[in-house]
C-alpha cells in the first residue's frame, strides 16, 4: 500500500513537471508570480509607512518611539472602517 502511494505521488510530481509550456506562457506565469510577490510584500510596507507618518504628524511621538493605541478605530457593529 505504501509503495503504491509513493508511486502515485512520484507520477503526479513528474507529470506536472513534464508539461510542454510555451515561452509566452512561462513569461505570463513569471509576471503573475512577481505581481503576487509585490502585493504580498508591498501592502505591509505601505501600511507601516502610513502609520508612521500619522504617528509623526498627529501625536507627540518622535522617530524610534513606539506608539500604542488602545482605542478602536470604529465602534463595534458600525458599518464604517
Amino acid at each position: 500500500m505504501l509503495r503504491s502511494c509513493v508511486e502515485v505521488v512520484t507520477w503526479a510530481a513528474t507529470s506536472a513537471l513534464a508539461q510542454n509550456v510555451s515561452a509566452d506562457e512561462l513569461d505570463r506565469r513569471a509576471i503573475e508570480r512577481r505581481a503576487v510577490g509585490a502585493d504580498t510584500w508591498g501592502m505591509p510596507a505601505v501600511n507601516c509607512d502610513l502609520m508612521r507618518q500619522e504617528m509623526l504628524t498627529k501625536t507627540t511621538a518622535k522617530e524610534n518611539e513606539i506608539l500604542y493605541s488602545s482605542r478602536a478605530k470604529c465602534a463595534p457593529g458600525s458599518s464604517a472602517g
